[in-house]
């Protein structure tokens, strides 16, 4: 076979998930062909399949340099930039594609993503419309249109990208949850009500088909409504500390210590302030970090028994059969605080308490260093519900509460470090 024919039988074992043997196919022919830019091009492919995406930059850079006209060679190295979050790299990359090959497939739409996350939202908007221009089709399309513009605040256009989404995919379901937003955010609550409601059919348990119920049913003064949807006397679960809690509180401070902070932590993307959080922390058996995850199994899973018993409630009776925890290290240094939010990906959250500031545990400084649960972020006009909880941070505490119920704590002054370990309950993987 000639090299781009070998290129394509390795591009198409890829798509069919045969990575490994379409790199030893690539390997056989470039040695061979050390140098043919076709083979390269289709080596990066499998890198970029295998996330090895440093290996597939050098690679592409590689062949650029020799052949500068390789259209192929720049929407890869664009498609690697962009798993890096090098956003800037890659809009020059998918910038160099329309250059020579203004058709490419695909481009337009790569393009505004990058631009997006390069914080050029006119550009990015530009791209997106003409990716929509030459496949008006796909719904995702519309979506990122629409995500954008919400962005710039021009909701009435978001609004109509989101509706164009839903036209060509009526359960897409970002598209439902930012429509939502985007009439919350211009007062048409009875509207984002009726939008909410369709979500959670839909998609019954959805975390933010939930939030967005919520708050558009607290705009619209449907309180029987926001009753059932956060009521904290069935919903959420509180743990005092006990003398297991005691005991292993100095050795999990070790591991949050030790832990590696997470990078990428965008102001937009993450809510600590004057702080920092840890990358997911791994369960380890036969160490306190392993006795915290049998206790925290134990209060979970007799939390959410308790929860299931009663009616047909839009959150607890769509709970997964399996599920896991998956946590992580958050530690705040004085004057540290989390902005309100909730947690998307999941269905249960909550917090376990390590080290608290003396500070904080004075209640004469109430509530300097609390967590508050109920009241919405900025997306929801900061709007308040009928009820909210606020919760005094001990060492051992645990707190457990649907992942739709947002969330804040306050600042506060103190030398001493708050480190808690916050969690999530999800679905578990197959």
């Amino acid at each position: 076979m000639k090299p781009r024919e070998i290129r394509r039988r390795s591009e198409a074992l890829v798509a069919s998930g045969e990575i490994q043997q379409a790199g030893r196919l690539l390997e056989q022919a470039l040695a061979l062909q050390p140098f043919d830019s076709d083979l390269l091009i289709g080596k990066a492919n499998v890198m970029l399949a295998g996330r090895q995406y440093r290996q597939a930059i050098e690679t592409l850079r590689d062949v650029i340099r020799r052949r500068p006209d390789a259209v192929d060679a720049h929407f890869l190295l664009g498609n690697a930039y962009r798993a890096t979050r090098m956003f800037h790299e890659a809009a020059s990359s998918y910038r160099a594609v329309l250059e020579r090959s203004p058709t490419y497939p695909g481009v337009h739409h790569f393009l505004g993503i990058a631009l997006q996350y390069s914080d050029d939202l006119p550009g990015s908007a530009a791209a997106y419309r003409e990716a929509i221009r030459r496949k008006p089709e796909l719904a995702l399309l519309h979506f990122r249109l629409g995500s954008v513009l919400h962005l710039l605040g021009r909701h009435g256009e978001a609004i109509a990208a989101y509706q164009e989404a839903l036209k060509r995919e009526p359960a897409h379901q970002q598209a439902l949850t930012n429509l939502a937003l985007a009439l919350i955010a211009t007062e048409r609550d009875d509207e984002a009500f009726e939008v909410a409601q369709r979500h959670v059919r839909e998609h019954p348990g959805q975390t933010m088909a939930l939030a967005n119920l919520t708050f558009s049913a607290i705009a619209t003064g449907r309180d029987e409504v926001v009753r059932r949807l956060l009521d904290f006397e069935r919903l959420f679960g509180q743990w005092s500390p006990t003398v297991d809690d005691q005991a292993l509180g100095p050795g999990l401070v070790e591991v949050v210590e030790a832990a590696s902070p997470l990078k990428n932590t965008n102001q937009n993307l993450y809510t600590t302030r004057k702080g920092f959080i840890t990358n997911e922390l791994k369960w380890t058996a036969n160490s306190a970090f392993g006795k915290l995850h049998d206790l925290l199994e134990h209060r979970v899973s007799q939390h959410l028994q308790a929860c299931t018993r009663g009616d047909d409630h839009p959150w607890a009776t769509h709970l997964p059969e399996r599920w896991q925890i998956k946590v992580w290290g958050n530690v705040q240094q004085s004057g540290g605080y989390e902005d309100p939010h909730c947690h998307p990906r999941a269905f249960a959250s909550g917090v376990y308490y390590l080290q608290v500031p003396p500070e904080i545990a004075n209640e004469e400084n109430r509530p300097a260093g609390w967590i508050e649960i109920g009241r919405g972020d900025d997306s929801y006009r900061y709007l308040d519900p009928p009820e909210k909880r606020l919760i005094q941070p001990s060492p051992g505490l645990t707190i457990l509460f649907p992942s739709y119920f947002f969330h804040r704590t306050f600042p506060f002054e103190s030398e001493t470090r708050r480190i808690c370990l916050p969690f999530d309950v999800v679905a578990a993987s197959n």
